[in-house]
């Protein structure tokens, strides 16, 4: 439903008190107004710029038939367009509940701000994001950091395409990830763990800690004596609930850790000495409150190293110690999945890539697993003729066969003596032999071909359904097999001693016979 209707201003309100006539003419007497729905069906009443009512009818046309067909789905709701500082503004302050929020704001107002300006959003496109890659590098950014912009600043613009809808496509998809070479996960050996243990001091408790849950720094910090069920398990669980000041984890749930068997008396002599039951298991040595997430116990674990003489892996971090237990945990058992919910992780892509080191001694243990095999090599040439010189061809046939994996089976080549020779190789075959199917002598291979059947007739086949034989290979008793092979060649039995030459052409020849007579079969049923 749709009309317009015309409010005067004052000059046109004079005029009706001095009795005269209004001329409905905006803006020198009034103003149009326009009455429709809108996209979302909701009544609205809107002032325009129409000079007469002719141009307003024709604009509150346009206006609730462009609504009607947003609301069909035919177009998309017309959003007004912002400028990148405003799409920036409004990312932040939907944001405020990640865990990185800090440090993202940061990066986000140093670098993508001051890159896109007050540009439009729907006027940036792939190769302005590429000149930013390129000025995070031309600064020597580290390319960690180059990546991590690459993230945040798409994040950015896929939260104007899908929440805010002002572009059709994030312009950062056409834009590649920056590389990141993916080095190898470095560890520590054993005996540098037990002497970073031993020169450890009062630390030695945040150290067994960290190598053996797998928690990160700004759980460690939050950690309280609270979240330690010591009557869960064998010896305890550790429910991983918050992270530094959040009440969350990094991704953002909960995750249970078993205490392991060699950590628990150590926390329960730490929690003695400490005299404490609960609050913070780590606490800050100044104030007894939470630490800062500025934190430095990679500082602290070089200068542990330093007094133990260990020299450790070159940037290797207080994080590693995380990398450590997950490392030990997949050593030991295997299991990808167990050691990525051990870490917390949201999927195992990450901990394998990422996470897991490489276990040198399992490889070894593999490789010896493999055998050379001395002459195998020679055994397989490419003329086969050379190997079996002096031998009979039928004989050399079924040797090179044999060595290629295939069953020995005489070639189609004869057209008289075929069939014959079939029948007498397959009633030479001794019935029972282990290995060979009785049900060979079913399918008509034993019985006499007729004495007036040429090669090219084709018999008449009964329909596989009307058969008595149970077996799916089984044809009509009258059916001759239409299979055509040699007679048996110069130095091979033909007769009823059934040597492992003479049987093993009978064989392949009973076999070829049955096949292509159940492909006949099928030919004259199609």
């Amino acid at each position: 439903m749709t009309s317009v209707y015309f409010r005067p201003n004052r000059v046109g309100k004079a005029l009706v008190a001095a009795g005269k006539r209004l001329r409905r003419e905006s803006p020198t007497y009034g103003t149009w107004w326009l009455r429709y729905r809108d996209e979302a069906g909701r009544k609205v009443r809107e002032s325009c710029e129409a000079r007469m009512e002719a141009e307003a009818e024709r604009l509150v046309h346009e206006k609730a038939m462009r609504a009607e067909r947003v609301r069909a789905g035919l177009e998309k709701m017309p959003v007004p367009p912002i400028t990148c500082a405003e799409l920036l503004e409004k990312y932040m302050a939907a944001s405020q509940h990640l865990a990185s929020i800090k440090p993202m704001q940061s990066q986000l107002r140093r670098w993508v701000g001051p890159h896109f300006g007050k540009k439009l959003v729907t006027q940036v496109t792939p190769a302005d994001c590429e000149a930013l890659l390129q000025k995070s590098r031309d600064a020597g950014q580290a390319a960690t950091t180059t990546r991590v912009l690459y993230i945040r600043a798409r994040l950015v613009f896929e939260y104007a395409c899908k929440k805010l809808l002002v572009i059709e496509k994030n312009p950062w998809a056409s834009v590649s990830h920056p590389p990141l070479p993916r080095r190898a996960v470095k560890v520590l050996r054993p005996e540098q763990i037990g002497a970073l243990l031993a020169a450890a001091g009062p630390w030695r408790p945040l150290l067994l800690v960290a190598i053996l849950t797998g928690l990160r720094r700004g759980e460690l910090a939050a950690l309280r004596w609270e979240d330690i069920d010591w009557s869960a398990g064998a010896n305890g669980v550790i429910h991983v609930r918050r992270s530094w000041g959040r009440d969350t984890t990094k991704g953002g749930k909960e995750r249970l850790v078993p205490v392991h068997p060699q950590l628990r008396p150590e926390l329960e002599a730490y929690r003695r000495n400490a005299g404490a039951t609960e609050g913070l298991v780590f606490p800050s040595t100044r104030t007894g409150g939470m630490r800062y997430a500025t934190w430095p116990v990679t500082a602290l674990l070089r200068n542990i190293a330093a007094r133990a003489g260990v020299n450790l892996p070159e940037g290797f971090t207080f994080h590693g110690l995380r990398k450590q237990f997950g490392s030990l945990v997949h050593q030991a058992t295997g299991d990808l999945v167990t050691t990525q919910r051990l870490l917390g992780h949201a999927n195992p892509q990450i901990t394998a890539a990422v996470y897991l080191a490489t276990d040198v001694g399992h490889l070894e243990q593999q490789m010896g697993k493999v055998r050379l095999t001395v002459g195998a090599a020679d055994e397989h040439v490419a003329n086969t003729w050379a190997t079996f010189q002096g031998e009979s061809p039928a004989v050399h046939e079924a040797k090179a066969l044999q060595i290629q994996g295939l069953p020995a089976m005489p070639a189609t080549i004869s057209a008289d003596a075929d069939s014959r020779w079939c029948r007498t190789q397959s009633s030479a075959w001794p019935r029972g032999l282990p290995g060979i199917p009785h049900a060979l002598g079913r399918s008509g291979l034993d019985r006499p071909p007729h004495p007036e059947r040429s090669r090219m007739e084709r018999p008449a086949l009964p329909h596989p359904r009307h058969s008595n034989d149970s077996s799916p290979l089984a044809l009509a008793p009258n059916v001759l097999c239409p299979l055509h092979v040699r007679a048996p060649p110069a130095g091979v039995s033909a007769s009823g001693d059934p040597s492992w030459k003479s049987a093993s052409l009978a064989f392949g020849a009973a076999l070829r016979c049955r096949a292509r007579a159940l492909v006949a079969t099928r030919r004259a049923w199609r």
